[in-house]
């Protein structure tokens, strides 16, 4: 019994937390009310706020949420990863992306709400900058990146770029490019990969 009781509860917490990130990527967050959520969640309010007291609270929880695949990108870069800059730098970008894709309504509520402007650095786990900053160390002594850079530096331009289309794309949709995200990466990749060849 008291097993099904805590999976009921763990569900109409889940719930809570998909209606609260429906309503805050849709409305904002000074819109959204616990009342809202509620009725989105099809719970009380009183239900809401047993399970987190504010409004606040449920989007600390809601970017606890926020899944990246370090453990895809760790396989890629141990097993998979030909240390050939092209190749490799399109199959990070789109382990990055497809993340982004899959959490991009919570995303856009920590870039749109300033409110949250400090829980932003959730975006990108430590974990994954350490994998990428190790690979592209790797690269320099294969001598497959020949300009004297930093591979921190490298690391932020490739995750700032792919922040940069995913925020173009999901803030403009058509309206501004009909490049697809896929033209777009492999543009960016070109250009990013002369660059390191220089």
């Amino acid at each position: 019994m008291t097993n099904k009781k805590n999976h009921t509860k763990q569900d109409t917490r889940e719930k809570i937390l998909e209606a609260s990130i429906k309503l805050l990527s849709e409305k904002g967050y000074k819109a959204t009310t616990l009342l809202t959520i509620a009725q989105e969640a099809q719970v009380s309010e009183m239900t809401v706020v047993r399970h987190f007291q504010n409004k606040e609270n449920i989007l600390i929880e809601s970017i606890k949420m926020l899944h990246f695949d370090i453990p895809k990108m760790k396989h890629f870069l141990e097993t998979e990863a030909k240390y050939e800059v092209e190749s490799d730098l399109k199959e990070i970008i789109f382990i990055i992306l497809n993340t982004f894709i899959k959490n991009r309504k919570l995303i856009s509520i920590l870039l749109r709400e300033k409110e949250f402007k400090d829980k932003i650095d959730t975006l990108i786990p430590e974990d994954l900058c350490d994998l990428l900053i190790e690979y592209f160390d790797v690269m320099k002594e294969k001598e497959k990146i020949h300009l004297p850079l930093n591979s921190e530096a490298i690391t932020y331009n490739v995750i700032s770029s792919i922040i940069g289309i995913l925020v173009v794309r999901s803030r403009f949709e058509n309206k501004f490019t009909t490049v697809t995200r896929e033209e777009a990466v492999d543009t960016f990749i070109q250009i990013f990969t002369q660059g390191l060849k220089r």
